[in-house]
């Protein structure tokens, strides 16, 4: 591979980072900034979700006790829908629940999900004006407005947290067991956790450094690149135009200077030719 193709491909991969990380919309179209929400993965469409919460694998996030001081058991049995790399939210890889602003759902920002009893698995409802009317027991009984999802639920990573500060298991319910977490869900319906600020500090360090540091080698990069093809460029025009003014110029002069003794001693030999002839005479 040359390097225009290496840097090319360098340059398409940083920029379609760039769109995809940017562009996390909710489905009323408002777009999210980027330092507050990510994508959980970067192939294709994805869900996006805020930092500190757990991406999980039925396209819901879940709040988790690195979201500020938010207390783990009034998070247990919250989910949150929350936006998407997708303006039109019509892929598979957005959520497609909790977005009738009909039935009261958030349109711009997460909209937060309740799970059912556990006589029900994997049967989840929106937490709006109408579920909170009729109640947890109601809600989970009324076919118009609960979803299921009956597959085991797994999550994927947790957004701006290193995966060696927690762990988690796979399991066919809707609890979620993480390393620090050991508290029983909560039966009753808890309020939609606080978005974490954009400016933690304890994110904005390993977040500032994952992001520069690659621009920044990938920038320095491009210059030298630059900067080395236009120097090889100015030497080959260089380099040839003065091989081509001077080698020439000194051949002509040195064939003429190494010509010129020989005519002129030719010369005089002829023109003392007669004179000595007519020595010869006499």
């Amino acid at each position: 591979m040359t390097m225009r193709a290496f840097l090319c491909s360098l340059l398409l991969a940083f920029f379609r980072f760039h769109s995809v990380i940017t562009n996390c919309v909710y489905p009323d179209g408002h777009t999210i900034d980027a330092s507050g929400s990510f994508p959980c993965h970067f192939d294709g469409t994805s869900t996006c979700c805020y930092r500190g919460w757990a991406c999980m694998s039925n396209n819901m996030c879940k709040p988790t006790e690195f979201v500020g001081d938010y207390a783990t058991t009034a998070i247990d049995n919250i989910f949150v829908r929350g936006s998407c790399t997708q303006a039109t939210w019509e892929n598979q890889g957005c959520a497609s629940f909790c977005k009738s602003s009909s039935m009261g759902d958030v349109m711009s920002g997460p909209q937060a999900i309740s799970d059912c009893p556990y006589d029900t698995p994997g049967r989840y409802y929106c937490e709006n004006n109408i579920t909170q009317a009729l109640g947890r027991l109601k809600a989970c009984k009324n076919a118009s407005i609960y979803f299921e999802d009956k597959g085991p639920i797994s999550t994927i990573t947790i957004i701006g947290i290193p995966s060696s500060l927690y762990s988690f298991s796979t399991s066919p319910s809707t609890s979620i067991s993480y390393s620090t977490s050991s508290t029983a869900p909560s039966t009753q319906p808890s309020p939609l956790p606080p978005v974490p600020p954009t400016t933690s500090p304890s994110l904005a360090l390993p977040l500032g450094l994952g992001l520069g540091l690659p621009l920044s080698f990938l920038t320095l990069g491009i210059l030298t690149y630059l900067c080395l093809r236009h120097r090889r460029q100015k030497n080959q025009v260089a380099g040839p135009t003065s091989e081509s003014v001077m080698t020439p110029a000194n051949t002509d002069s040195d064939q003429k200077a190494q010509r010129t003794p020989h005519w002129s001693m030719a010369a005089t030999t002829i023109s003392e030719l007669p004179e000595s002839n007519d020595v010869s005479r006499v």
